[in-house]
């Protein structure tokens, strides 16, 4: 039988159609094709055809999609993502089971197959954030570690490159920068779940982060405000269960006072007050005293005053 004609490929062919008619039982036998990676595809895809229309259907079907969050073929591997994610904001008590696979993929390309990801993930933390304590190193490696996205090869990797190719690559990256674009805000996507995730696991565990402060403290100073704050957060958190563990942390939360955005310096002020920070009491009110939200200031003014009473008591 020829591949182009082959009975899965219809089967998704008619899930664009009438995804109500596709019988799934059918469909999941080809998830078993060892042979043929763009056989398990075209049955994940029906499989997104169908719970695109009834995402309860999903549910029924996701223990065999399973399997493939490891599938070898990048393209099916990158749908069975996308159909975690999917039943995740449906249901996430499915996706469970599948957590240690889906954090092996939050720093593997391409950046889409990361973002899927981590929108799996992303549900468990409201109701089941106890299933990433086992994982907090992963989640720490991930955020500190995670892949950068760049439209061009670095300058070393040029230097033996001839100058036409590197004017063939120049303009290639040039042509692909609204591509970029949308990578870089994926792989920004998946910095914040860590981030978030770190702040929950430290919520109910501030035991399991604390080990980890001296390089989060490397990644406060972020380019999205969001995860700035949820290291300030955490830091607080670990501050309130023991303030000697934050110490590493306080000269880059110190740093975080003059962030351009206030409800950043509000953290980091609150970060400092709980790591009975005394060393930052001039700079809090150097702060206070600025022309800022009568409210930071304020925050600033008082958590000075606190400090200062901590020395002399």
């Amino acid at each position: 039988m020829s591949k182009t004609s082959h009975p899965v490929r219809d089967l998704f062919e008619q899930s664009k159609e009438n995804p109500d008619a596709i019988d799934l039982d059918e469909v999941v036998e080809y998830l078993d094709h060892e042979d043929w990676g763009q056989a398990r595809e075209w049955a994940l895809q029906t499989i997104t055809h169908v719970s695109a229309a009834d995402p309860d259907r999903l549910e029924t079907v996701i223990d065999d999609v399973r399997p493939h969050l490891e599938d070898e073929f990048l393209v099916a591997q990158n749908t069975a993502a996308l159909l975690f994610a999917r039943q995740a904001r449906h249901d996430p008590e499915p996706v469970r089971k599948s957590v240690p696979e889906l954090l092996a993929l939050l720093d593997q390309d391409p950046p889409i197959l990361r973002f899927r990801a981590a929108g799996a993930l992303a549900p468990l933390l409201a109701d089941y954030v106890d299933v990433f304590v086992p994982h907090t190193d992963r989640l720490v490696e991930v955020l500190v570690d995670s892949p950068t996205v760049t439209l061009v090869p670095e300058d070393e990797a040029l230097e033996d490159v001839e100058a036409e190719t590197v004017e063939m690559l120049q303009e290639l990256a040039n042509d692909r920068e609204e591509q970029y674009e949308r990578d870089r805000k994926r792989s920004q996507g998946v910095r914040e779940f860590a981030a978030n995730a770190i702040v929950e696991v430290a919520e109910i565990e501030p035991k399991r982060v604390a080990p980890h402060v001296r390089v989060l403290a490397t990644t406060i100073n972020d380019d999205r405000p969001i995860v700035r704050t949820a290291l300030l957060d955490t830091m607080a958190i670990i501050a309130q269960d023991d303030p000697e563990a934050v110490q590493p942390a306080i000269p880059a939360i110190r740093e975080r006072l003059n962030d351009e955005v206030d409800y950043v310096r509000a953290h980091a002020v609150r970060a400092l007050g709980y790591a009975e920070a005394t060393e930052a009491i001039e700079d809090l009110r150097e702060l206070a005293g600025q022309n800022v939200d009568e409210n930071l200031s304020g925050l600033a003014a008082d958590t000075a005053d606190w400090l200062a009473d901590c020395l002399e008591a």
